[in-house]
């Protein structure tokens, strides 16, 4: 998979290579970009970063490049698979012929002549022309989003190709100007954020303690009325309306778990903190009706994005998965945020 690229722009029977390549989620896009389009992306002017930016930028730009490219052809062809295979099912196959060992020596016992039917699935119509134009389309974005003015010229893109590269991209775009007034935003504003905790009896009583201890601090400072307004066991052992009809029982001297900051959760909601335990534990998970699954996975990725520094979902099999890299990181992540 680390050369796949290479391999299939060389291979004379291409399709061998692309088996099973719809269910390999967005490791597949290297294949596919490699067999579809006319166009190699990596060999572009700008690939390598600014010819004319320092070392440090060029391979910063080299990386935005190859992942920009890889997850927006990513959401095309995870939309095209299906209806190029269905298309081609439903046209003709090829058939190629091999004999074993060829330019080899071997013997007439072990020699073996191999005919395959296949689909030729570049022959889809137009498919190859279309992707090529969304390649070209793609690297445009990528370009202006590094402020690269030059642009490649784009002609055959159909409408449905341009619409989904314009939908990753807008959701680039919305990610990054987010960072943006994130980083304009003075560090002090950050603690005026309330901690995402949900609410809780054990929660009212923490609050309402302190509000006690604070207003006996306040009241022993003033003149008007004297300090011992309020007695230590009132400051101390408030009553609340449920604890009234048995105010003489003693209060327990536990103290609340401090809560999770706002900070550490990367302000996601409870339910998408179990989304992402049941992607990368598999504990159990009750999708919410008001919320799709496609916006819950656009949702964690901006969080992650912003917070850790990369998305942390990519689609899969099954529809959606924590990338593999990263499993380690989120777990670990799981444990802190729920102890």
């Amino acid at each position: 998979s680390d050369f796949i690229f290479d391999v299939i722009s060389v291979a004379t029977f291409k399709e061998f290579y692309l088996a099973d390549v719809g269910r390999a989620g967005s490791r597949g896009t290297p294949a596919l970009l490699a067999y579809l389009s006319d166009y190699d992306w990596r060999r572009g002017k700008y690939a390598a970063g600014d010819p004319d930016a320092d070392a440090e930028k060029r391979q910063e730009q080299t990386a935005t490049y190859r992942t920009h490219m890889e997850w927006a052809m990513s959401l095309l062809f995870r939309d095209l698979w299906d209806k190029c295979i269905e298309e081609c099912r439903n046209g003709k196959t090829a058939i190629v012929k091999r004999d074993a060992f060829p330019n080899s020596l071997c013997t007439h016992m072990v020699k073996r002549k191999l005919e395959i039917e296949y689909y030729p699935i570049a022959d889809a119509a137009g498919l190859r022309i279309g992707v090529t134009a969304a390649v070209r389309y793609t690297e445009n974005k990528i370009r202006a989003l590094l402020g690269i003015r030059s642009r490649l010229a784009i002609k055959d893109l159909p409408n449905d190709y341009r619409r989904i590269i314009d939908y990753y991209f807008d959701n680039v775009t919305k990610r990054e100007e987010k960072k943006k007034k994130q980083e304009n935003i003075p560090s002090y504003m950050h603690l005026y954020d309330a901690p995402d905790t949900g609410m809780s009896r054990d929660g009212a009583d923490e609050i309402e303690r302190v509000s006690w201890t604070t207003t006996a601090r306040l009241v022993e400072g003033t003149e008007d009325e004297p300090a011992d307004t309020l007695t230590s066991s009132e400051v101390n052992t408030p009553v609340t309306p449920e604890k009234a009809d048995n105010a003489q029982q003693p209060e327990s001297t536990a103290e609340a778990t401090p809560p999770t900051s706002n900070a550490e959760t990367y302000g996601l909601s409870l339910s998408a903190i179990n989304y992402i335990a049941h992607l990368c534990l598999g504990r159990e998970y009750t999708p919410d009706a008001a919320m799709p699954e496609d916006t819950l996975v656009e949702i964690v990725n901006e969080a992650f994005a912003d917070g850790f520094g990369d998305v942390i979902i990519e689609p899969s099999d099954d529809g959606y998965a924590i990338i593999d890299d990263y499993k380690e990181d989120i777990t670990e992540w799981l444990n802190r945020i729920t102890k």
